[in-house]
């Protein structure tokens, strides 16, 4: 902890310094346990006694700010340090890795024969009556040792290395700096910057001209699992002109309808609310009606762009327009830097919480799902070398509706691990006890489908791929898991634009239309 203080990358945030020394000494000294978010908030932050973490995301944010400051050392000068204190998400204990273990990653565990291969469908587009053919706890000596390396480490002035990471996976783009100008996210009509469920963080209003900023009670939204995002909006006529490097982007904007619909104040139906938005003097959205696009009023409807560009001026410019007097509105606008002709990949876990795999990429927690429920799964999956996203599951009847570019072609990828039935499993039975279909955009994926007779044995890790996949008009892949016998399931959904580039990609800003 010393070194991090003095390696100069805190100097200028106290509260961080702080934030990082109580951590530490809570933790070394026995009372990882105590520490919350009161505790550090009241103990740590200098916050009165009658704090309360529903009014007051300080520790979030500080939580969120530290993180970034020791990944920022340990990419930079602390690439050769032999221990790496790191912070978890959702978490405030820290974590000591020294460098014998963070240099080494295991060898991925093989894959026993008997085990179906992924199999690999391909979708003709525009044919819908082509159905796919039916698929036939760390121990506490463990901490105490740990430990006891951090504490040397410590005390021997040395910083902390990063862990490697596996060679990039093909048709992703390279990691993007999310500095200010290469990523923004906005949470419209609201003053406070926002740590949401996934650990990023979200500006307060910015980069506004015209409209006016509301905010509304925090009511549950359909297909989010952070209603937070919906709970204030800019509306009127206005638009945003947010400066950006030079490059390629995707823009993803977010509505809720929250006046207008059934069960909401104002009533009403489709048609209601009608209004365009354009990028750079380009359309994007015309007489878009949220309550028919989500469907629904309380229902995010999330519209997602790529290959949008900075004007000449080096600003995105988004304007938002009535169409017939009506007042339109957005809930938060979300930016970030991509390869040309493709967003970033999508990939969901069943679990609250984020995940990092083997080869370094992030899985997000659940998300744009409706219905079912989410389990915990004990019994590790095999025959895998990712079984930290089979951890997690949903089950029941249930649906995912997942934003994405509507000019684009995906491969999906379906993670399943039947860790309930089959031999030494808590449901007993066997072959044929669970079966369910899949369906994208309506479309059949994967019928009367068991997991357990697919793996050839329980607990071993199944992959389902599926290639050509075109989302709907509306830019979303919605995928229906539907009961033929007992619950459907899945542990994982990974989605990657496999779009071929633009024939003339490049970084060259683009000229306002008149």
């Amino acid at each position: 902890m010393a070194v991090v203080l003095e390696s100069g990358i805190l100097d200028r945030s106290p509260n961080l310094r702080k934030l990082l020394t109580f951590l530490c000494e809570r933790s070394w000294g026995g009372h990882g346990g105590e520490l919350k978010e009161y505790t550090i908030a009241t103990e740590a932050l200098g916050r009165p006694p009658d704090f309360d973490p529903k009014k007051d995301s300080i520790v979030r944010v500080e939580m969120h700010r530290l993180r970034r400051k020791l990944t920022s050392l340990y990419e930079s000068k602390g690439r050769e340090a032999a221990v790496r204190i790191s912070i978890p998400e959702g978490q405030y204990v820290p974590s000591f890795a020294a460098r014998a273990e963070v240099q080494v990653s295991p060898a991925p565990a093989a894959i026993p024969r008997d085990v179906a291969p992924p199999v690999t469908l391909t979708l003709t587009p525009g044919d819908p009556d082509h159905p796919p053919p039916r698929p036939h706890p760390v121990s506490f000596a463990v901490w105490l040792s740990l430990g006891v390396v951090a504490v040397a480490a410590v005390a021997s002035g040395l910083y902390v290395r990063n862990a490697p990471r596996s060679a990039a996976v093909a048709l992703e783009p390279p990691p993007i700096d999310a500095s200010p100008r290469n990523e923004v996210l906005i949470l419209a009509g609201r003053e406070k910057d926002y740590i949401d469920t996934q650990g990023r963080q979200w500006l307060g209003d910015r980069y506004f001209s015209g409209g006016v900023a509301k905010t509304h009670p925090r009511v549950p939204v359909n297909y989010a699992a952070d209603p937070d995002l919906f709970a204030g909006h800019r509306e009127g006529t206005f638009q945003y002109d947010i400066p950006l490097e030079p490059g390629a982007y995707e823009v993803r904007l977010y509505f809720a309808e929250m006046l207008f619909g059934e069960g909401n104040a104002a009533g009403g139906a489709e048609s209601t609310r009608l209004f365009h938005v354009a990028a750079n003097g380009r359309p994007l959205l015309e007489l878009f009606d949220v309550l028919a696009d989500a469907p629904g009023p309380r229902t995010a409807a999330v519209r997602c762009f790529k290959d949008l560009r900075p004007a000449e001026d080096g600003k995105l410019h988004l304007a938002f327009s009535d169409a017939r007097h009506d007042n339109p509105f957005v809930n938060a606008i979300e930016i970030r830097r991509t390869a040309p002709g493709r967003i970033r990949p999508i990939r969901l876990v069943a679990q609250r919480q984020s995940v990092r795999d083997v080869h370094g990429r992030i899985w997000l927690p659940d998300n744009n799902a409706m219905n079912g429920s989410l389990v915990k799964r004990n019994r590790p999956a095999e025959g895998t070398e990712l079984p930290e996203i089979y951890t997690g599951e949903r089950f029941g009847n249930f649906s995912y509706s997942i934003p994405v570019a509507a000019n684009g072609v995906y491969r999906v990828t379906l993670h399943f691990h039947e860790a309930w039935f089959g031999d030494g499993n808590s449901g007993g039975e066997g072959v044929g006890a669970r079966r369910f279909d899949v369906y994208v955009n309506h479309r059949p994926l994967l019928a009367s489908f068991d997991p357990l007779k697919a793996a050839g044995a329980p607990r071993r890790a199944l992959v389902k791929t599926f290639q050509g996949v075109r989302p709907d008009a509306r830019g979303r892949l919605v995928f229906d898991f539907e009961p033929v016998r007992n619950y459907a399931c899945v542990n994982a959904i990974e989605i990657v634009d496999e779009s071929p580039a633009p024939p003339e990609a490049s970084d060259s800003p683009v000229k306002t239309a008149p």
